[in-house]
């Protein structure tokens, strides 16, 4: 989008595109990340640059204090022009990551753990019986950790270590979350494959 219209860049005219569907966009210091099921790369203006690394699909990016890494089907990545640096988690899907204070949460089957500077700790973790459990997005609102799931929208209260489905009167603990989003208004979104919602400070989830 130049100000004035949109340009579409399919894979038919864009062979270096890994795959036709997008899932997910980070900005870059110039122009923006991208991942696809089959890989990622970078792409300013027409110009698209694919990753060397061959990773599998690309689920996530974040940036802390001047570093991005992506979260893949193969572990944790840091970027480096359109290289991809092997971080942890080497053979593990990373679904999610979200930037923290100067450290990163990275999401991993029925996990959350914090890298900080070189160093991985687990944060949390929940029952055994959902170690299955994918995460697909991680946000910090009112105090809480918020992680939507491909089973509803999890929660780790402060002070805890316990992942467990957050109580909501609308949200279904068996539907998907798309999407999590906090806005300047503090505002939650929470995006579902049917529905938008938005939880406030002041009217709550609606």
């Amino acid at each position: 989008f130049d100000g004035v219209q949109f340009t579409v860049l399919r894979r038919e005219e864009a062979p270096e595109l890994p795959a036709s569907s997008v899932d997910v966009l980070h900005p870059a210091p110039s122009g923006v990340w991208f991942g696809t099921p089959r890989g990622g790369g970078h792409v300013e203006g027409l110009t698209i640059r694919r990753f060397h690394t061959d990773v599998g699909a690309i689920h996530a990016f974040a940036t802390v204090e001047g570093t991005s890494y992506a979260g893949t089907d193969r572990g944790l990545y840091r970027i480096a022009g359109v290289d991809l640096v092997p971080v942890a988690f080497d053979g593990t899907p990373v679904h999610a990551l979200y930037a923290e204070a100067g450290t990163l949460l990275i999401a991993t089957a029925g996990r959350i753990h914090r890298l900080s500077g070189n160093r991985v700790e687990l944060l949390a973790q929940t029952d055994p019986a959902l170690d299955d459990l994918l995460f697909r997005r991680i946000v910090r609102y009112q105090g809480r950790l918020l992680l939507g799931t491909t089973r509803g929208l999890h929660e780790v209260a402060a002070h805890e270590t316990r992942i467990r489905p957050a109580e909501s009167p609308l949200l279904s603990p068996s539907i998907g979350i798309e999407a999590l989003h906090v806005d300047s208004d503090l505002n939650l979104w929470i995006g579902t494959v049917s529905a938008l919602y938005r939880e406030s400070p002041l009217f709550g989830l609606e």
